[in-house]
Formats: C-alpha cells, sequence, structure tokens
C-alpha cells in the first residue's frame, strides 16, 4: 500500500488511482515504467533487445525526450498529463499534439523543483 504522502508526490497534487505517476529519470515506479516503455515501443520508439524492463534510466530519458520533441510537447524528459495523454492516444499524427498541450504539464516544472 502506498503511504498518502508518496501518492500526492506520485500522482500530481490530488490522488486519484486512475491517474498515472509523474515519471521521471532514475525513479522506482517499476510497474508505470513498464507500461510507458510499452507504449513507447508501441508507437515506435526504440528499445533495442531488452524491451521494457521497467527501468528509467538514459535509455527511457532519452526516447521520453524524442517522444516528446515529436509530439511538440514540453520537452523535459518527465512524464507528465500530456505525454500520458499523447502516448495513449490512438492517433499516429504527431501534429495532432501542440503546445496547447503544456498547460497540462503546468504543475511538472513546480514537481521538478522538488
Amino acid at each position: 500500500m502506498v503511504e498518502e504522502k508518496t501518492k500526492n508526490i506520485l500522482y500530481d497534487s490530488d490522488y486519484d488511482e486512475n491517474k498515472e505517476p509523474l515519471l521521471k529519470k532514475d525513479f522506482n515506479e517499476k510497474e508505470a515504467i513498464i507500461k510507458l516503455q510499452n507504449l513507447l515501443i508501441n508507437k515506435g520508439y526504440n528499445w533495442g533487445s531488452s524491451g521494457a524492463d521497467g527501468f528509467f534510466g538514459d535509455s527511457s530519458y532519452q526516447e521520453v525526450i524524442s517522444f516528446q520533441k515529436d509530439y511538440k510537447l514540453s520537452v523535459d524528459g518527465i512524464v507528465g498529463i500530456a505525454t500520458w495523454a499523447a502516448l495513449k492516444s490512438d492517433s499516429e499524427s504527431k501534429s495532432s499534439f501542440t503546445n496547447e498541450n503544456n498547460e497540462n504539464n503546468n504543475n511538472v516544472e513546480e514537481y521538478k523543483n522538488k
């Protein structure tokens, strides 16, 4: 069971079990990281022979950066609301995601500085 304090850190400001956690490099949330990696693989991003390993290291960070650039999201290497939305979308069109989605990532700036 995740403690309330941890929930608030992992899941935006208000915990909701239906939300995906904010993920960043060297963060230890294996199940969510495997989900992230599989979504990136399904979108055509490369994980080499290891596949989804549940570790958010340099390779995952670089693929998230590439994905955020490709989808015109805030490029910070942190998987926040807008990045999860783009990853989960059925859209093959990267242009359908614009900087308007960056509004959803405003809380990430505060999180990064903790």
